[in-house]
């Protein structure tokens, strides 16, 4: 289910939105009411944990992480009393009354879609889904949504073209009737939820989970190559669930054994088949070269509105080549977990303040707002002038890099020059990873896995990345993070994206004002291997 809290239509990214305002996402000082949510997620014993999230609620009704307490409390009453039925409809009334109206699609959805997903084969807990789905489909009101997400958009002065708008009410649409047919599948009623499911994916052919359903059903039917063909849509355009992906790993076996590259390379190519460039650029033609503009997008593979900014991006590396231009991509646990993200991308947000993603910076200058795939052109036409302004301006330090590789670790000379009170960063990056989060996006170039700390400038500087140790603390930081993150409590990854490919490393320095967040001047290089 995508969620309306942060909606697919431009933000997770519209920093606005009320959830990244109260600092949900945002990396920060551990504040009282973080300081309570954490300890009572950690809480091992199930009955405690809801007990501590319980007294949480009581103490900070307002934290903006309150409903996610709530959304835990029944998910953890579903997956450990299901049989529980008087505490669960306890739960499920305190999230669905006395509800803001603008929060009420939102409210009954989520609801349903925690007791269907966790307590599927409990017939009392499908009827009680259905109830709770059937109110949120009698309140959709495709004008008054339509209306809302306007009002929201000019508030925080961010406007949104009406065929955005519209896109993001055809979602919600989808995503209710999704949520309604995996009910009425899970009830037995196998025909009337495949029509839903039909109509979803009619409604909205980039909704993963409506996809992923059909393609079960088709598969159960014995339509092998219908259920290939969805399920493949599925993994492109979201996140299947585990069992999911190995249906599709199975069927693809199956009807094409032998493949040359395996699913991977098969999916690669129907990816790019499915989205060809929807942005279509002129090289640049540049007449100086002493400025390097650095752009600094964070984003994040579970979140919607990035779709546009990662696009976009990748036609300005496309414009601009890298003596012009280098781009670092931040990977964010925003709104989703996302398995490139690391403690690196984390503290990054938090000292440029970002309040959620995408956020570009391009050098060090904040550029905010987002969309999906298809608003990837208005992006890019808000990013291109801003990197061709900051091309024509004189570089203010002068900067000298060299890297070379030995086996897995990676060393760094670089001397940087300037009058001003200045810092040198490094930044290590994987050139390319694939991953298909619930955005859709399946190619991430230049994602960030280390940095070195800021050094002083008008000296030689020598670092190195032990890039065999990089990834192990990048394993361990996503094992740990499916247990102890205080947000979403105990998660599983599909995938983690620690390994890291040696040859497949590029190193960015840059040099900034660490006050005014001002980058002065930056380049780009691949390691010489030795």
């Amino acid at each position: 289910m995508r969620s309306f809290r942060l909606p697919a239509l431009t933000v997770c990214v519209l920093i606005t939105w009320v959830s990244v305002v109260l600092g949900q996402d945002k990396p920060a000082a551990e504040t009282p009411d973080r300081v309570a949510y954490k300890q009572a997620v950690l809480q091992k014993d199930a009955r405690a944990r809801i007990e501590a999230l319980r007294k949480f609620l009581a103490a900070y009704p307002k934290s903006g992480r309150a409903h996610l307490a709530k959304e835990l409390i029944l998910k953890t009453l579903v997956q450990n009393w299901p049989q529980g039925l008087a505490e669960i409809r306890d739960q499920v009334k305190r999230m669905t009354t006395g509800v803001d109206p603008d929060d009420k699609l939102d409210a009954l959805d989520t609801v349903a879609d925690i007791l269907v997903t966790n307590g599927a084969s409990q017939k009392d807990l499908t009827e009680i889904a259905a109830r709770v789905e059937t109110a949120a489909l009698k309140s959709f009101d495709e004008k008054r949504l339509f209306a809302q997400q306007k009002r929201q958009s000019a508030g925080a002065k961010m406007p949104v073209a009406d065929a955005t708008l519209r896109h993001y009410v055809d979602e919600v649409h989808a995503d209710l009737l999704t949520t309604m047919g995996r009910i009425e599948v899970a009830r037995g009623n196998t025909a009337k939820g495949q029509l839903l499911l039909e109509q979803a994916h009619k409604t909205d052919a980039e909704n993963s989970q409506a996809a992923a359903e059909l393609g079960e059903l088709a598969l159960q039917a014995g339509r092998k190559t219908d259920a290939l063909d969805l399920l493949v849509s599925a993994q492109l355009s979201g996140k299947p669930t585990l069992e999911q992906r190995q249906h599709l790993e199975e069927l693809f076996k199956t009807l094409h054994p032998g493949e040359a590259g395996g699913l991977d390379a098969w999916l690669d190519q129907a990816y790019r088949g499915k989205y060809p460039e929807n942005i279509h650029v002129e090289p640049y033609k540049t007449t100086d070269h002493s400025k390097t503009v650095l752009a600094e997008l964070f984003t994040g593979a579970g979140c919607s509105p990035c779709a546009a900014a990662d696009v976009a991006l990748d036609a300005a590396m496309e414009r601009f080549g890298k003596r012009d231009l280098v781009v670092l991509m931040y990977h964010e646990h925003i709104p989703e977990p996302d398995p490139m993200a690391n403690p690196v991308t984390l503290k990054r947000l938090l000292f440029y303040g970002a309040m959620g993603t995408p956020t570009l910076e391009v050098d060090g200058e904040s550029l905010t707002g987002g969309g999906s795939r298809s608003d990837a052109p208005s992006f890019y036409a808000r990013v291109q002038p801003k990197i061709e302004a900051e091309l024509k301006s004189a570089p203010g330090a002068s900067l000298t890099v060299s890297a070379s590789r030995s086996g897995s670790v990676v060393t760094v000379h670089a001397r940087a020059e300037s009058a001003k009170p200045l810092r040198l960063q490094i930044a290590l990056a994987e050139k390319q990873l694939r991953y298909s989060g619930e955005n859709g996006i399946r190619f991430h170039p230049m994602v960030v896995r280390a940095m070195a700390d800021g050094f002083a400038l008008n000296e030689p500087v020598e670092t190195t990345f032990d890039v065999s140790q990089i990834s192990a603390d990048l394993k361990s930081y996503l094992d740990d993070y499916e247990i102890t993150n205080d947000r979403f409590g105990p998660i599983h990854f599909s995938e983690k994206k620690y390994s890291i490919d040696p040859a497949n490393l590029a190193v960015v320095a840059f040099v900034q004002d660490m006050e005014t967040k001002r980058v002065l001047q930056a380049t780009y290089l691949e390691p010489d291997a030795k």
